[in-house]
């Protein structure tokens, strides 16, 4: 039975930072010039809500970096967390603009509801740590042979 929760444990990581990964490096990639950006580009689109553009940087780093770390299971218990903040400051820049007309009002309610589930999910993956198949696992397991 082992095998099988560590297969979820995996699962899970991997769901999560692929996610986080994958919005990462299309802003990376607009950013950069090599993609069409969205509606005049992630800078402008965090400026039209308040947000400093120069932040993108960092954005990108996050979601890169930290997606990145849970997929492998490294740091994992700190990138969970650091996400989970990530999830619930983007709702609150991004995401509050329910009375948008339709259907864009009811685009970032949903976004809204998805961010919140995904902040529980990495808050439960911090809670109980990367597992025995991550990185912080096979270090926890060599501490632990010595």
């Amino acid at each position: 039975m082992t095998r099988i929760w560590n297969a979820a444990e995996v699962a899970a990581r991997f769901v999560l930072g692929a996610t986080f990964v994958y919005w990462g490096a299309r802003k990376l990639v607009d950013a950069i010039g090599l993609g069409a950006p969205d509606a005049g580009g992630w800078t402008a689109y965090m400026e039209r809500f308040g947000v400093p553009g120069a932040l993108l940087p960092l954005v990108i780093l996050t979601e890169l970096g930290a997606g990145l770390l849970l997929i492998f299971g490294a740091y994992t218990r700190a990138a969970a967390i650091l996400l989970a903040g990530f999830c619930i400051l983007a709702n609150y820049f991004f995401h509050t603009h329910f009375d948008l007309p339709p259907p864009a009002g009811h685009f970032n309610w949903i976004i809204f509801i998805k961010n919140f589930a995904v902040a529980g999910g990495l808050l439960a993956i911090a809670a109980h740590g990367a597992g025995d198949w991550s990185f912080d696992g096979l270090g926890r397991s060599r501490r632990q042979s010595k």
